[in-house]
């Protein structure tokens, strides 16, 4: 598959390139089911060039093993994982909307702040994402311990159809994580950290009500809670803890959100509010008290005004007066986290129960009789639908079948294509060789170091250079050489009918850095037992899958230690947090 143009893959169509990390290029993409219903999604594909990388493909599996058993209106579905060739892929559910991280920088723009009861909506529904991850068990009733550990603007999504999404599961944790993050390297978005993360502690559930605590406090303020002047001043902020009342920067928000706001950013998660169930029952009780007049439905127009490019993709044709209500809801299939009136709202937060953490009732058991009974209607409704829609497409194609009968036997009647050829006219074979163009010239390919694999068209194949290649002499050709622990080559060269390019390269290595600091400043930085000077300090152009052993010493501090291993390419970060040493007491 090109890299940027639309086409076939797998059963799934590419329709435009999104965007593209360190890691993956991510395409937003249609399935077809069997009765040619399309459907739009996200495929998210790993980089050609680094595909041979088993740390890479198992950051790939994580990712989908995490979230395939995710199914919650709150959080973005997975659909598939797959292999197409030699790319692998993750299909996930396609929200069109913005995320809170766009949203809140538009709001800086125009130097305005979110109205309070949708930064109480937006987190709420957020909480009862994680609540579902949180307490989420496999098919024998074992807590899965899934944990996020990257809550932030960027991963959240507001819908054009209102409904809020929690996306990217890419550094999350549980139990069934194949990959192990390596000691000593922080992962995640530093200003939405939790202290116990930026201390590098073992983290549970309370480290994402931390991170939704801070993105609480910034929706409700618009200002930035521990972002620092760089990233060691940020952990530094973190670990301080210290948090502002709200209500102190913006006079309009009541003084029982601070309260609120205090609870969930407790330094010590041990009196931190201890599930994401309670708090997102605290917030609807906010709405219900403060803002009875509130109405998801609202959001949606004011996203349209933020964003007026998106006004015909905002209409209120999600909201037809039409749609059957009840109680105050339209019914919908699959957006039940979006319609509800105040009135619902007050319902609903009166039939919940307090939920304990991390042992808590089966998810069906909160459906509730009426909803259990109201989703039992819809799948009968549904099978009733799907018979009928059989019944139109037969009766469809009875009617027009004389037509098409002539047209379907002058196609029986086209002369068949040989299936076998002579051993001597037959093209070389496999699925790197394409059959149906003709190979009229040819590369002739070096690499030093020798051994690399060879890309034609982002495409890998079956060859490692040195090696003469058959191309199809139709304009120019996207060659690429793939080596491990060098950075990845490629050029574009035009072939001419009968002739043969020949190219020798010479392949880099693909360094990496690695960025120590500490706080107090200035302790001494050892790398595999050799002092290098003192932090913060940066080494650069290191050779990729290299491990070091990493000490930071500093007087009157306990001593830090890890192993940091270096990626090709990327930057590793080690943040340490040195402890006082406590002097112990004399007796008298």
């Amino acid at each position: 598959m090109s890299e940027t143009s639309p086409g076939e893959f797998g059963q799934y169509q590419i329709v435009e390139k999104i965007a593209q990390g360190g890691m993956a290029e991510i395409f937003r993409g249609k399935a077809r089911d069997i009765h040619g219903i399309e459907k739009s999604v996200v495929i998210k594909r790993i980089l050609p060039h680094i595909a041979a990388s088993p740390e890479f493909v198992e950051m790939l599996i994580d990712e989908a093993k995490i979230a395939v058993m995710l199914s919650h209106g709150n959080i973005a579905q997975v659909y598939d994982l797959g292999k197409v060739a030699d790319d692998y892929f993750i299909v996930m559910e396609f929200v069109d909307g913005k995320t809170l991280s766009q949203i809140m920088k538009r709001l800086r723009t125009l130097n305005r702040k979110i109205p309070i009861p949708f930064a109480l909506w937006i987190v709420s529904e957020v909480a009862k994402g994680l609540s579902y991850m949180h307490r989420k068990t496999d098919e024998e009733g074992n807590p899965l311990n899934i944990v996020h550990r990257d809550i932030s603007p960027q991963n959240i999504i507001v819908s054009t159809a209102g409904t809020i999404k929690i996306i990217d599961f890419g550094i999350a944790k549980a139990k069934t994580k194949v990959s192990i993050t390596d000691s000593g390297v922080l992962k995640g978005k530093f200003a939405y950290m939790s202290p116990e993360h930026a201390e590098g502690d073992k983290l549970d559930w309370r480290t994402d009500i931390f991170s939704l605590g801070i993105l609480f406090f910034e929706l409700l303020t618009g200002e930035r809670l521990f972002k620092g002047k760089d990233n060691a001043d940020t952990i530094r902020r973190v670990k301080k803890g210290k948090i502002p009342a709200p209500s102190s920067i913006r006079k309009e928000i009541p003084d029982d959100f601070d309260d609120l706001v205090f609870e969930v950013l407790q330094k010590d998660r041990t009196k931190r509010l201890q599930s994401a169930e309670e708090f997102s029952q605290k917030l609807t009780r906010f709405l219900v008290t403060h803002y009875p007049d509130f109405s998801p439905q609202v959001l949606v127009g004011y996203l349209a005004e933020l964003f007026p490019e998106m006004a015909d993709r905002l209409s209120m044709t999600h909201f037809p007066e039409a749609e059957t209500r009840t109680e105050g809801r339209i019914e919908k299939s699959d957006e039940e986290t979006l319609q509800a009136s105040s009135a619902v709202i007050r319902k609903s937060l009166q039939d919940e129960q307090a939920l304990a953490f991390p042992s808590p009732p089966s998810i069906d058991a909160d459906l509730g009789e009426e909803r259990t009974s109201s989703l039992r209607v819809k799948q009968v409704l549904l099978r009733t639908g799907a018979v009928a829609a059989a019944t139109v497409v037969m009766v469809i194609l009875f009617q027009i079948a004389p037509t098409l009968a002539p047209a379907l036997r002058r196609l029986v009647s086209l002369p068949t294509v040989p299936q076998t050829l002579p051993v001597d006219h037959l093209p070389p074979q496999g699925p790197e060789h394409p059959t149906t163009q003709p190979l009229e010239g040819s590369l002739s390919l070096q690499s030093e170091p020798p051994g690399a694999v060879i890309f034609l068209n982002d495409q890998k194949t079956s060859w490692r250079t040195p090696a003469t290649v058959p191309v199809p002499a139709d304009g120019e050709q996207k060659v690429g050489l793939h080596l491990d622990r060098h950075r990845f080559w490629e050029a574009r060269i035009q072939i001419d009918p009968g002739k043969t390019i020949s190219l020798s390269v010479p392949l880099e290595l693909n360094f990496g850095d690695i960025e120590i600091n500490s706080l107090p400043t200035g302790a001494a930085v050892l790398v595999n037992g050799q002092s290098i000077g003192r932090s913060p300090i940066v080494l650069t152009r290191i050779p990729p899958e290299t491990i070091y052993e990493v000490r930071i010493v500093l007087e009157g501090y306990e001593e830090w230690s890890g192993r940091v291993k270096i990626f090709g390419g990327k930057r590793e970060v080690v943040n340490a947090s040195l402890k006082k040493i406590r002097k112990s007491k004399s007796l008298p």
